[in-house]
C-alpha cells in the first residue's frame, strides 16, 4: 500500500476510534463482558446463527431460526446486552458505509449487483 493511502487509512482508524460511537461501542462491550455468562451466551447464539444458515438443511433452516430468535430476543432484555447490540450495529453500519463509499468512489468494475 502507497504510503500516503496507508497513512490516511491509519488517520481515518483514529477518526473513528476517538469518535463518540465507538467511545460508546466500547462502553457498552465492557459493560457486557462484566457478566461473562451472558457474553459467553450472546457469543454462543451468534456462532449457532451462522452454523445454521451455513449448514442447516432447508427443512431445518426455519425451525432452528425461530428458536434461536427466540433465544436473541430473550436476551435483548437484559440492557447490557440490548446497548451492546444497538451500539455494534451502529458501529458496523457506519463502517458499511465508509466501505461503500470507498469503492463507488473508485469506479471499479463490478458486477452490477449493489454493494
Amino acid at each position: 500500500m502507497e504510503k500516503t493511502v496507508q497513512a490516511a487509512t491509519e488517520h481515518l482508524i483514529s477518526v473513528i476510534r476517538e469518535s463518540d460511537l465507538y467511545e460508546r461501542y466500547q462502553k457498552s462491550a465492557a459493560a457486557l463482558e462484566a457478566f461473562p455468562e451472558i457474553f459467553e451466551r450472546l457469543m454462543d447464539l451468534r456462532m449457532k446463527t451462522i452454523r445454521l444458515y451455513e449448514e442447516a438443511p432447508e427443512e431445518e433452516l426455519y425451525e432452528e431460526s425461530d428458536k434461536l430468535s427466540s433465544d436473541y430476543e430473550e436476551l435483548q432484555k437484559i440492557p447490557e446486552v440490548n446497548e451492546f447490540l444497538e451500539t455494534e450495529e451502529e458501529l458496523a453500519g457506519l463502517l458499511r458505509t465508509v466501505s461503500e463509499r470507498v469503492l463507488q468512489s473508485m469506479n471499479m468494475r463490478l458486477p452490477s449487483q449493489q454493494i
